[in-house]
Formats: C-alpha cells, sequence, structure tokens
C-alpha cells in the first residue's frame, strides 16, 4: 500500500510517481495519490506511472489505483499511465479524477496505455 500528497511548487507535484519501478504484490495492490489542488502549472498529476514501471497485484475488487489531479492550467491529470507500462490490473482498478482545468486538458485517465483507450 503506498499513499502520497503532491507538493506546492508550480508543475510537476505528483502525489505518487512510479518511475522504472516493479510493484509487485502477491494480494492486492493499493496505490493512493493526490496532487495539491493549489498548484498553478502543468502535469500535477494524482499518479503519475512511467518508464517501464510494472504494477501487479490481484484483479476485481482487490486492487485499486486511485489519483486525483491538481491546479494549474493543464495536463493535471487523476492517473497519468505510459504505453510503456506492464500490468496485469484491469481498468476498472484504476480510478481518476481530473484536475484543473477539466476535461480536456486535464483527464479522469491518460498516459497512452492501451487501458484507458
Amino acid at each position: 500500500s503506498f499513499t502520497g500528497n503532491g507538493g506546492t511548487g508550480t508543475s510537476n507535484n505528483h502525489g505518487v510517481q512510479i518511475h522504472s519501478t516493479s510493484l509487485i504484490a502477491s494480494g492486492a495492490l493499493t496505490v493512493t495519490g493526490e496532487a495539491n489542488a493549489g498548484t498553478s502549472g502543468t502535469l500535477n498529476c494524482g499518479v503519475y506511472i512511467s518508464n517501464l514501471s510494472t504494477l501487479n497485484g490481484s484483479t476485481g475488487l482487490g486492487s485499486l489505483i486511485t489519483g486525483i489531479g491538481g491546479g494549474g492550467t493543464d495536463k493535471n491529470h487523476g492517473i497519468f499511465m505510459a504505453k510503456d507500462t506492464s500490468t496485469n490490473l484491469l481498468t476498472g482498478n484504476y480510478v481518476g479524477t481530473e484536475g484543473d482545468p477539466g476535461a480536456p486538458n486535464s483527464l479522469d485517465r491518460t498516459g497512452g496505455h492501451t487501458l484507458f483507450a
């Protein structure tokens, strides 16, 4: 289980950043990230997953990746997951809430991964 809150800077203040990392759970995998609503720039994502990361855990109701985007002007997504991420979780295991300024500039879930297509 991982929980994080973003900083108060301008840009790239993610609640949780998973970069070139493997998170593998024998049971439920829980990641919760919330970007700061008071940020003013771009890319303040709740959960930011990139660069060949792996997220594996029990599918179905057990595992949950939750992200809430922050404040700012653009791309403050709930969850950003790059297309090169490996995961056995299902779309329903990822719950994102867009930050400012809202869709279409900030999305609940994005990043090019096939689960979010």
